[in-house]
């Protein structure tokens, strides 16, 4: 949704041309009803809006090859901020805008079967990455403040969910050791940020898609909770 609640971006199926079928993404206004296709022959996925409703990051598939993409929805303009190089069998997913909108966190998966939180910087157009192990890291979302970044992860054996604590994003961006200024092909010198990291859940069964909302009352966290049931919004 955008921050006023009338927009909804969501990617579904569409026609190309009248024989492929791709995910791209729509825009549905819950005033009046309309519904809008913003991208095209993109493969369009995964979108989020950022704090002014004016841009919207997503995933697209292309050539073989992921990209995380920006579509400027005011000005109707695409711009590329990753893409996969050529020879990384890699693929990105889930990328969110932090509450201010300079930064977006996204899960990579690279050759060899690593899955980690990575950040990019709008404004330098570097990227960090804030986790580094054997375990799949995956559906990043910040805090409303900022100060967390909560995503899910096998590391316990189980998928729980973990909070990174990124008050001091800036200043490991400014940070020369471990900056990537761009991906590439066997990028395992990419040292990760030094950021503390805690479990928030036991659930031993499977937690997944985090999202802290602010309320009047407080801050809740919703999450997809697996059980023997299915899934449940917990």
């Amino acid at each position: 949704w955008d921050p006023g609640g009338r927009y909804l971006v969501y990617d579904h199926s569409a026609v190309l041309r009248g024989t492929y079928v791709f995910r791209e993404l729509y825009v549905h206004d819950s005033k009046t009803g309309d519904r809008t296709q913003i991208t095209q022959g993109r493969r369009g996925r995964d979108p989020d809006v950022d704090h002014e409703g004016r841009r919207v990051v997503y995933i697209e598939n292309g050539q073989g090859r992921t990209r995380m993409a920006l579509w400027d929805l005011e000005l109707k303009k695409r711009q590329v901020l990753i893409t996969i190089p050529d020879g990384e069998f890699g693929q990105l997913d889930g990328p969110r805008f932090s509450p201010d909108g300079r930064y977006v966190a996204v899960s990579y998966w690279q050759g060899g079967g690593t899955r980690d939180i990575w950040v990019y910087d709008l404004k330098s157009s570097a990227l960090r990455k804030l986790s580094s192990d054997r375990a799949l890291d995956l559906e990043p979302s910040f805090s409303p403040d900022g100060h967390h970044l909560i995503f899910s992860s096998d590391r316990s054996g189980f998928y729980d969910l973990y909070a990174m604590d990124v008050r001091g994003l800036e200043e490991v961006f400014s940070q020369e050791k471990g900056a990537c200024p761009m991906l590439a092909a066997g990028q395992e010198n990419c040292a990760a940020a030094d950021v503390p990291v805690f479990r928030i859940t036991r659930v031993q069964t499977g937690a997944f898609a985090p999202q802290v909302v602010q309320t009047q009352d407080g801050e809740y966290l919703y999450f997809l909770h697996y059980s023997s049931r299915g899934y449940d919004v917990a």
